[in-house]
């Protein structure tokens, strides 16, 4: 009678050895592993994301019309006039994919239309107006929604056949909203500026430009607390003649947030990024130019921008 109760003992005691460990393992099999979850702040940190602001978008275009007036040059004119007026029409589309928990994935459509002169002993004055146009949307329901008029106004001087300096102001109205999981009013007021210096000049068939930018962004929010951005800015070009009517070539431009604001309970994400792509001009004829540039935008912690230009400079 011993051993069958011995037996029963064993048997029980080994039951519990391999029924205790996987009750376990299968309640730790069966547990709920919760996804983070994108909180309202989180979201629409993403869609004011200073790498995507109109503002700087702006405030880089106005410094790539100053360098590339100044540096068509020479200009040695005297006294006040209205000389070598350039009109320049664009357009510029973006596509942005945003990683981040939360980010926002979708198109940008922008159309600019630009004039500047030589006013007075070589110095170019001009004006740029901008209508930007973004849609988006999220993994977790929310759409992105900016509409955004801007206008800015610059002047710039060459000195010594190389030298190029210049600055701008920049003002938008932006009616910006998220909608759906998350709403949101990111209607804004900007002001700013931009200021540049750089050099640039042209040996045989080969152009080239170095260029050193600041440029600071007031966001005035209806609903929102206000944030300030200072952006500095370095960047190449380098362009060939190919032909007497075809040029191509490259540009890099690395930018990195001096300073930058964010909304309450949000880091910011990063500070820096860089832009590079190829550069591509037609000239039809001695006073009209076709370009289409090409840009991707890299480095910035889980967001990616590639953006299509194609402009026209008409001089008269």
């Amino acid at each position: 009678m011993d051993f069958p109760q011995s037996g029963f003992r064993f048997l029980i005691l080994f039951g519990v050895m391999i029924l205790v460990p996987w009750g376990s393992l299968k309640a730790q099999t069966n547990q709920v592993v919760k996804a983070p979850v994108a909180t309202p702040e989180q979201q629409t940190s993403n869609a004011v994301q200073p790498v995507n602001s109109p503002s700087f978008n702006l405030s880089s275009g106005a410094s790539d019309a100053m360098v590339g007036s100044l540096s068509s040059g020479p200009h040695h004119t005297k006294g006040l006039q209205f000389k070598d007026p350039t009109i320049t029409p664009g357009f510029s589309y973006t596509a942005s994919d945003d990683t981040s928990l939360g980010g926002f994935v979708g198109n940008t459509f922008s159309g600019d239309l630009g004039m500047d002169a030589d006013i007075y002993d070589g110095l170019i004055a001009g004006a740029i107006y901008q209508h930007t146009s973004r849609g988006a949307s999220n993994s977790v329901g929310t759409k992105e929604s900016l509409d955004s008029d801007g206008f800015s106004v610059y002047a710039g001087k060459r000195l010594f056949d190389c030298l190029n300096l210049g600055a701008a102001y920049n003002h938008l109205e932006s009616r910006h909203r998220l909608t759906g999981s998350v709403s949101s009013n990111l209607d804004s007021s900007t002001d700013g500026y931009t200021l540049l210096a750089g050099v640039s000049n042209k040996h045989g068939k080969w152009n080239w430009a170095m260029t050193t930018s600041f440029g600071y962004s007031n966001e005035d929010y209806d609903q929102q607390q206000t944030m300030q951005t200072g952006r500095f800015g370095w960047g190449g070009s380098l362009t060939y003649d190919a032909t007497k009517q075809f040029t191509l070539g490259a540009a890099f431009t690395y930018y990195n947030f001096v300073f930058q604001d964010s909304f309450n309970g949000v880091a910011p994400r990063d500070d820096d990024y860089y832009d590079i792509g190829p550069r591509f001009s037609y000239y039809l004829n001695d006073r009209t130019v076709v370009k289409m540039d090409f840009d991707s935008q890299q480095g910035y912690t889980d967001l990616a921008n590639y953006t299509l230009r194609v402009s026209c400079d008409v001089s008269f």
